[in-house]
């Protein structure tokens, strides 16, 4: 029973965020309008401080440099916990083949052929073909989590690029486009991600309870589902650091507005302005998930506690 129940987390845990690559192909279709609105319009910024003073080039070329260092550092989150699998069964196999003379294979993920005995799972051609569908899944499995969350955070992070834009602009007394498409723009992401960050809010719960369950109650270390666990933690972080980031910024504006040279100018229709655009950044700007909750680092902290009261739940009524 022991043996059944840990089969069955293990597939749980590997099943989900599968499913989800799946899931996330329908709503890049479904999406694609929003989607191509955003690259349009960081594409439209970029352009625009190709012919600007230094100043907005330089803010353009720090967020490309960010965006860069975060793509790098997230493939190589995504390739770890993959590759886990993969070198393990190659190790042990070679291991038992050259030092033990022993010809026992290993799969990238156990899976027992439902159908025929389980120690018939080795024999070909169902081992090949199972170690060919789980390298083939593996490999979309990377490239789905590193596309699609890699334009997500960096969406986000080009909202903030954006307002400081805006305050640039403001400080040079001149502006590049109207300051309402920082808004709309910052909707538009929210529209393209929100239905993704409500589905993650609440997968993720459930993928780091049951790894920990794994993990910690009897079933035995394995390097697989660990390194898979802190990557579970690490993804749902960094999300939620960077849409984080837009209320940081957005709390910044106010600021930034205040220091932007205002008392420089007489003209009191200018000042007007400058007081009413500091009163509308009072309000806060937040990534919402369907109006309902933000998805900044109290939600990353709100879905850590969760987990681990469902986890503390399973145990006690073990």
């Amino acid at each position: 029973m022991e043996g059944d129940i840990g089969n069955m987390i293990r597939v749980l845990i590997i099943t989900g965020p599968f499913a989800g690559s799946f899931f996330k192909m329908g709503l890049c279709y479904m999406k694609r309008r929003e989607a191509k609105h955003v690259l349009d319009e960081i594409n439209r910024d970029y352009t625009i401080c190709n012919n600007l003073p230094p100043r907005y080039s330089d803010l353009i070329t720090e967020s490309i440099a960010e965006a860069k260092t975060f793509e790098f550092r997230w493939s190589i989150l995504l390739l770890i916990p993959s590759f886990i699998f993969i070198t393990r069964a190659a190790y042990l196999t070679a291991y038992n083949y050259i030092v033990n003379g022993v010809q026992q294979r290993y799969m990238f993920n156990d899976l027992p052929n439902p159908f025929r005995p389980l120690e018939e799972r080795f024999n070909s051609p169902y081992f090949e073909f199972i170690v060919a569908y789980t390298g083939l899944s593996g490999i979309m499995y990377i490239l789905q989590f590193m596309g699609y969350e890699g334009l997500m955070a960096i969406s986000m992070s080009h909202a903030c690029v954006k307002m400081r834009l805006f305050c640039a602009a403001l400080e040079d007394a001149c502006r590049t486009e109207d300051p309402k498409t920082r808004m709309r723009y910052i909707d538009a992401v929210r529209q393209t991600f929100e239905i993704w960050m409500s589905l993650i809010s609440s997968a993720s719960i459930m993928e780091m309870c049951i790894c920990m369950y794994y993990v910690t109650q009897g079933f035995g270390f394995d390097a697989r589902y660990v390194s898979y666990s802190l990557a579970i933690v690490l993804y749902m972080f960094t999300l939620c650091h960077y849409a984080g980031k837009i209320k940081n910024m957005a709390a910044d504006v106010p600021t930034l507005i205040y220091s932007c040279g205002w008392e420089k100018i007489y003209d009191k229709s200018v000042r007007n302005i400058i007081v009413f655009m500091i009163a509308r950044w009072q309000f806060p700007v937040n990534m919402t998930i369907f109006n309902v909750m933000d998805f900044d680092m109290e939600l990353f902290v709100f879905i850590v506690k969760t987990a681990y009261s469902f986890f503390t739940l399973l145990i006690n009524n073990k």
